[in-house]
C-alpha cells in the first residue's frame, strides 16, 4: 500500500516531501470512497438499469470499499503520528483543483489539473476494485 500511494521510505525524504505524498494519498482515498460509496447506494436502491446481477457489483463495492477504509485509517495514523492534517474541501478552478494541508500548522497546498487527478483516482479505483478480484478464489 505505502508504495501505491507514494509512501515507500527513501534515504533522506524531509517530512515536507513524506506530508506532501501523504496529502496526495489522502485525497485519492477521499474521492475513491466517495465514488464507492455513491455507486453502492446507486446498486442497493435498483437506480442502475441494465444491470443483470446488481448483488455481485454490490459485494465488490463493499470489500473494496472495506479494503480501503484500512488503508485509510493507517494513512490517517501515519498522518496524525507526523502532525500532519488535510482539508478534504478543494478551491476549484476550470484548470486546476487544490487542496490546502498543514504539516505542524504550516499550511501548504497540493493539487493539479482535474484530468490529472481524475486519472489518479481511476488508478486508486482500479487498485481497490479490479485487483482485489483478481486474487480472490472462486470455490
Amino acid at each position: 500500500m505505502r508504495a501505491l500511494f507514494g509512501l515507500a521510505p527513501t534515504a533522506r525524504e524531509t517530512i515536507s516531501e513524506k506530508a506532501e505524498k501523504a496529502a496526495q494519498a489522502y485525497i485519492r482515498l477521499h474521492y475513491a470512497r466517495i465514488i464507492l460509496t455513491r455507486e453502492l447506494v446507486r446498486f442497493q436502491g435498483k437506480q442502475v438499469a441494465g444491470i443483470k446481477y446488481p448483488s455481485i457489483y454490490i459485494n465488490i463495492i463493499q470489500r473494496a470499499l472495506a479494503r480501503l477504509s484500512i488503508d485509510m485509517r493507517k494513512l490517517k495514523d501515519f498522518m496524525q503520528k507526523h502532525g500532519i492534517h488535510v482539508s478534504e474541501k478543494a478551491s476549484l478552478s476550470p484548470h486546476y483543483i487544490e487542496h490546502l494541508y498543514w504539516v505542524k500548522g504550516v499550511k501548504c497546498s497540493v493539487g493539479g489539473a482535474p484530468f490529472v487527478l481524475s486519472r489518479n483516482i481511476e488508478k486508486t479505483l482500479r487498485y481497490y476494485m479490479v485487483e482485489l478480484n483478481d486474487h480472490q478464489s472462486y470455490i
